[in-house]
This record gives structure tokens, sequence and C-alpha cells, in this order.
């Protein structure tokens, strides 16, 4: 565990910065990426992402076993990555890299996850929770584990 600190603190990382954290449908979410880099590297590629999670409860009966579970679920219904590099040779030091997205007017209907009865099993007071969404960046470099970050933000 100690020794994943250690790598971990010692490639760098990366951060989100925003001017705000609210946004409405038809926005333009400006920001940039910090990137702290400790060791020289070549990436695959650097990206930014607007993803939407909404997490369902279900009350599943089988009815072969006369029964009923409690099943929750997180399900993505919303992943709008845009690339930013592609392949890139990044220096030590800090680098920051701006970056927009333009929420979609039509974003808080997105398509609703699909579930599914089979075998004899069914759905039953499906419950879906608030849509959180949430703003990834990752930097893929062959050989180690990407730097990435995640931050919620709120679309309303």
């Amino acid at each position: 565990i100690i020794s994943y600190f250690i790598i971990a603190k010692s490639k760098g990382k990366i951060e989100i910065i925003l001017d705000k954290y609210q946004y409405s449908p038809g926005e333009t979410i400006n920001g940039r990426l910090k990137l702290i880099i400790k060791k020289p590297m070549i990436s695959k590629e650097l990206k930014i992402s607007l993803i939407g999670h909404q997490k369902i409860k279900s009350r599943k009966m089988n009815i072969r076993k006369h029964h009923s579970t409690n099943e929750f679920k997180s399900i993505e219904i919303f992943n709008l990555a845009i690339p930013l590099h592609k392949q890139k040779e990044y220096a030590i030091g800090e680098q920051e890299i701006n970056f927009q997205i333009k929420i979609p007017n039509n974003i808080l209907n997105s398509q609703k996850p699909k579930v599914l009865g089979f075998l004899g099993a069914f759905d039953f007071n499906t419950k879906r929770y608030p849509i959180k969404w949430y703003l990834s960046a990752d930097l893929e470099v062959p050989g180690i584990n990407p730097y990435s970050k995640k931050i919620q933000v709120n679309i309303a």
C-alpha cells in the first residue's frame, strides 16, 4: 500500500479548474486542466468527459420462488468525451490546457436506462434518483495507470 502512494505521488497529477460549478442545458462549460508532470512522458491521449450517472432502486419479484429483493444499480446514462490531445510528449513541470464543453439543450431528457426482466424475474416499484453529473479528465500514458480526476458539477 505504501509503495502505491509513493508511485502515485511521484508521477504527478491532474486537476480540473472551473469558473463555476452550476450550469444549465445549452451553456458551455469553460475550464482548464492543470497537469503537474514529475517525469517526462509520452501520452496516448488526453480527454475531458461530461458524464451522467443515475442510481436506480428496483424491487425484483421472482415468480417461481415467491419472494422479492431490492437491487441498487448506478448506470451511466450520458457520456460526452472530448479528446484534447492525441499522442503528445510532456516535459517536467506544470502545464494548463483550456477546454470547452457545450452542454446539449436536451441533456436533462437523457435516455432513461432500461431495466430488463428475464426468467420469471420482473422489476416493480423502480425508483430513479436524480442524475449526478461529473467532469472527468483522463491522461492515458502507456505502461502506467492513467492520470485521472473527476469532479461533480450541477446541471439543472
